[in-house]
């Protein structure tokens, strides 16, 4: 498995920090009153119940919430997650293409 760059950001820490700077130092923000730690806009995400009077999504809880901000970050990024870390989907590729018994060390851009 290849080993994630600086630039490559650990999905989970990044989840996480986006939830904290939605939430503030407010306990009752809309992000936890929504279930949605990244405040994503309500677009039929897995999970979602519907959504608030400004179109923010609203799940069944945070850890439906936090999936789809962790899906969102994959989507629009161009990664794919391998276990909790980001690659770019070339990377991906390379290693499945890799023949069996050899070693890929560099991705093709």
């Amino acid at each position: 498995m290849p080993q994630a760059t600086q630039s490559q950001l650990n999905v989970d820490q990044w989840a996480e920090g986006i939830a904290q700077y939605e939430q503030g130092s407010k306990p009752d923000a809309r992000s936890v009153r929504n279930n949605n730690p990244g405040n994503l806009k309500y677009a039929k995400q897995f999970g979602a119940t519907g959504y608030d009077k400004d179109g923010f999504a609203v799940f069944e809880n945070k850890e439906l919430g936090m999936k789809a901000l962790k899906e969102r970050k994959v989507s629009v990024f161009g990664l794919v997650a391998v276990g909790s870390t980001t690659v770019p989907r070339h990377s991906v590729l390379s290693i499945a293409i890799t023949p069996p018994g050899r070693t890929r060390v560099s991705a093709c851009s």
